[in-house]
This record gives structure tokens, sequence and C-alpha cells, in this order.
């Protein structure tokens, strides 16, 4: 068999060059194509401001650590009890016990749910009945609620435990506390329905990570406590089991931070403000992308940290409630360099205009809903090793327009 190949004639090629050439029309329209040695431009040479810049600033206006108040963590998936270096944590837990009066308390146990660990064990554990109830949502290491200091930081109760436990078991596990009957009954007698707890941690090493209500909104997975019981006229043993309604960890910090540094943390709460000079930007210019770097001098990692980025008119401490912009950057220990993305956050200020002197401020700050403590520290912009001063790269487009390029 014979395999021939057929040549295209004259009326073959030419229908070719039309079909391609109505291809070419189609794909770039009527855009105006000017030759260069890498294929067709699409806009005039003319025609700048269209492609991305890279720029960056390495001046700041302004650079400051504004300290805060602790904030309430009752709101949180976890409750925290222990010692890791300068940090101190508590949990508060609050049960609903309503019994018959003259009902007699015999037994009873109260069950915590550990989902993490950090440190070395054995810890003891302390259990204390609270001469106060706290309020969740608003409870931290100085109040009981808001207005209503505690008159111990750190929550007011007996010099007495309920009772203790030494806890030797793992980062997922239960640890059972017997407490003391009759001190149940005590506080049981006055007719009060809700029974306040604190536990604390002994001076090791450790800290445990204790399942909050919150974690599971729709199952039962808080602390529970157990009570076993006799009402007045009957000799039947009863058992009543109530799952926390209200948790909260408190934390204190008994060390010192570093000077002559700029601060981000959750406890001592600060947050870091800078304010750069956005005038040399084209005036309707897109930021594409906005990268803040901060060298790490410092700082102690309780669990997980998390910062995030926000916007402020003056140097005032940004709520907790106030949402973040962009999706916050985790810090770990051995981070020697954080890049944090402020996109969102600098198109919020170049958008509301220049910065400078009393202009509004780009500010980071812990993620107070994630951290229950912890602080990271970083070299400012006067630190006499250049190479570490903190710096923002920003991408970013102007709108296209013409004259020539640098104008």
């Amino acid at each position: 068999m014979e395999l021939r190949v057929i040549s295209p004639g004259p009326t073959f090629r030419a229908a070719s060059v039309f079909i391609l050439s109505c291809i070419l029309i189609t794909a770039f329209g009527c855009s105006e194509k000017v030759a260069s040695d890498l294929g067709f431009n699409l806009l005039p040479q003319d025609m700048v401001g269209g492609l991305p810049v890279q720029k960056e600033f390495r001046q700041v206006v302004e650079s400051a650590t504004v300290p805060g108040a602790s904030a309430n963590k009752g709101g949180q998936a976890r409750v925290y009890v222990g010692r890791l270096g300068d940090y101190r944590m508590r949990t508060l837990l609050g049960f609903r016990v309503s019994l018959p009066p003259g009902t007699v308390v015999h037994s009873a146990e109260l069950n915590l749910y550990v989902i993490s660990l950090k440190g070395e064990l054995p810890l003891r554990l302390s259990v204390y009945l609270l001469e106060r109830v706290f309020k969740e949502s608003e409870v931290t290491y100085e109040l009981a609620a808001t207005g209503e200091p505690w008159s111990t930081p750190g929550g007011d109760f007996g010099s007495e435990p309920l009772g203790e436990t030494l806890f030797e078991g793992n980062r997922i596990d239960t640890v059972t506390v017997t407490l003391d009957p009759e001190a149940v009954n005590n506080r049981l007698a006055y007719g009060d329905s809700t029974l306040p707890l604190i536990i604390l941690g002994d001076e090791q090493e450790a800290v445990l990570g204790l399942i909050a209500r919150e974690s599971v909104p729709t199952r039962p997975v808080a602390s529970r406590l157990d009570l076993i019981f006799t009402i007045p006229g009957e000799t039947t043993y009863s058992l009543l089991e109530r799952r926390a309604f209200m948790d909260a960890a408190i934390t204190s910090f008994e060390g010192v931070t570093g000077s002559g540094v700029l601060r981000v943390g959750e406890v001592p709460a600060s947050q870091i403000f800078f304010a750069y000079d956005f005038s040399e930007l084209p005036p309707l210019a897109t930021v594409n992308q906005a990268l803040l770097h901060l060298w790490v001098a410092g700082g102690t990692i309780v669990d997980s940290f998390l910062v995030g980025a926000y916007t402020a008119d003056e140097l005032a401490y940004v709520s907790a409630d106030e949402p973040v912009l962009g999706r916050p950057t985790l810090v770990v220990e051995g981070d020697s360099l954080l890049v944090v993305d402020v996109t969102r956050a600098v198109q919020k200020l170049v958008t509301g205009g220049t910065s400078g002197a009393g202009s509004r401020y780009l500010v980071i700050s812990s993620l107070s809903s994630a951290n229950v403590a912890g602080f990271v520290e970083f070299y400012p912009p006067e630190s006499p090793d250049s190479l570490r001063h903190p710096y923002l790269s920003l991408t970013y487009t102007d709108i296209p327009s013409t004259g020539k390029p640098g104008k």
C-alpha cells in the first residue's frame, strides 16, 4: 500500500489564512497591537500603570505599643489550669444544683475532661468553693463581673480545698476529683442554686487544657458534677448529674516584659500601632497585597497564639469585639520573622486618606477570641540592627493612563 502526502493547494492556504485572521480578531478584539520582541502588546507603548508595582515602606511616621485591659475568656472552647513560666491559669466552673430543703449529699465528684497538655507531670489540682458567683461573659483575673472586682485578684475562695487530686494521665484523659460532701451540704443549706468552683494547679511547670461547654454547643461535653444524695423521709440514694453551665479561664502574668520593643499580647494585653505615609502611592492606586514584616525579639507562647490586623483613628486600644481584617496569622515558638498579611487593613487606610500626623493607624493585635494568654515582642524601627527593622511591602496597580513612564 502506497502512503501519499497531499500538499494543500492555493485555495486551501488562502482559506487557512482567513480563518487564522478571524481567530486572532476574535481573541484580541479591537485592541491596538504593537509589535515587540515578545509578541503582541495589547496596550499602546505610552500607556502606563496597568501592571503591578512593588514598593517597600521602611520609614514609619509613628510606632507605639498601646496597653489594654484583660479580656474575658468565657466564650472559648477550652479552659486552662496550671503554670507555665510566669503565667498562672485558673479554671472557674458554675453548676446549677436545685435540691429540696433538708437534702443530704453523701458523695460529690467533679469530672474534668483533658484535651491538651503542655509541660511535665504530675500536676496537683485543687478545687475550691468560690465565695461569690462570677459572670461567665465578664469575669477576668481582676473582676468577678463588670464593675465587681474580686476582693483578691484571681478569685475569692476559702483556705481549705473541697478536694484534690494528682494528675499523671495523658493529653486526652478524664480527671476525677472527690469533693468534701459536708462542705457541699453547707453551701446548699443556704438555699443557693449555683455551686461556683475554682480549680488551681500547683507550682509544677504544666498546663492542662480542659473541654469547655462551648467546645460542642449541641452536646453535653463540659465538666460534670455527680452528687449522690437522699431527700428527707427517704432512704433511697439518688444520683444527680450536672454539666457546667458556666466556665471560664482567668490568667495572671507575674513576669517582666522587655523594654525598648514593640509588643503584642493577650496577657499582658497590648497592641502595636503603625502610621505610614501613603502619599507616594498614585491617587487611585489599588492595593493588591500588603505584608508587614516583623522580627521577633522574644515573648512567651502559652498555647496557640494568633495575631490579626485592625485599623484605628487614634492611639487607643482596639476592642476585642472589632472584626479582624483578613485572615489571622499564627505565631509559634521558634519563629524569628513574622509576616502578617495586612492587605485589607491597608486598603482601608489608603481609601480613607493619606497617613500622617493625627491620621489613622495600622494595628496588630492578639486575637482575643482564640488566645488565652501570651505575648510576642518585636524589634522596633529604632533598633540598632537596621536589618531587623519592621517594614511594609506593598503590591499595587495604578489605573491605566497615557503618558511616558516615570511621570
